[in-house]
């Protein structure tokens, strides 16, 4: 199941922290900037989100996948709504999520908030 070039990294990544399998560091930065990028942040956002936050470089990875894969799982896959969800005001979470994960608690939020609906 080890696709390092597409989505299915951020796949591999999940199961692993689900299962608590031992994740090698560089499938999940690979798979975590994959998830990012869909989810809107370019790679300089990521690593401001990184070193401006108390979490360490594996939560936000770890967080950007989770959200990622919640999102897919809820949508079914279909991108065009993943991203529309993205872009538009959530009265729930009161913001929209592409702005909202900018930020650590942001991040949290939606990652947690897509967590229970998945």
């Amino acid at each position: 199941m080890e696709v390092y070039g597409s989505i299915d990294c951020v796949y591999t990544v999940y199961l692993y922290s689900i299962y608590g399998a031992s994740m090698d560091k560089d499938i999940l930065r690979k798979a975590s900037l994959r998830a990012a990028q869909f989810l809107g942040l370019d790679t300089a956002q990521v690593a401001q989100l990184k070193t401006e936050t108390q979490l360490e470089s594996e939560e936000v990875e770890l967080l950007l996948v989770k959200t990622y894969r919640s999102l897919h799982g809820i949508m079914s896959g279909h991108e065009a709504e993943m991203r529309v969800w993205m872009t538009s005001e959530n009265s729930h979470l009161k913001g929209i999520p592409e702005q909202l994960i900018m930020s650590a608690g942001g991040l949290n939020d939606v990652a947690c908030y897509l967590e229970r609906f998945k």
